[in-house]
């Protein structure tokens, strides 16, 4: 756990980074997508033609990169999902 205002760890955020960067979906979950360096991870899935399914409640810079916004919080939103597979 990372709190606001604290560094991501090194090797954490390349896992992230090369995780992204394999991924065919990426779906983020309930972040501003405006806190650097970790707003970057869903940008990586999108430029190398993933899809980047965004939950949030209300609009974030997300929404440009994302095919799928889905608005709502993620005690709404998830299990709608889950139930739905």
């Amino acid at each position: 756990m990372v709190w606001f205002g604290e560094p991501l760890p090194a090797e954490t955020l390349q896992a992230a980074v090369e995780a992204a960067a394999d991924a065919d979906v990426l779906i983020s979950v309930g972040t501003s997508g405006v806190v650097h360096p970790a707003a970057e991870i869903p940008q990586v899935t999108a430029k190398l033609g993933g899809a980047v399914i965004q939950v949030n409640p209300q609009a974030t810079p997300l929404d440009e990169v994302a095919r799928i916004n889905l608005r709502g919080s993620a005690a709404e939103v998830l299990p709608a999902v889950a139930a739905s597979l």
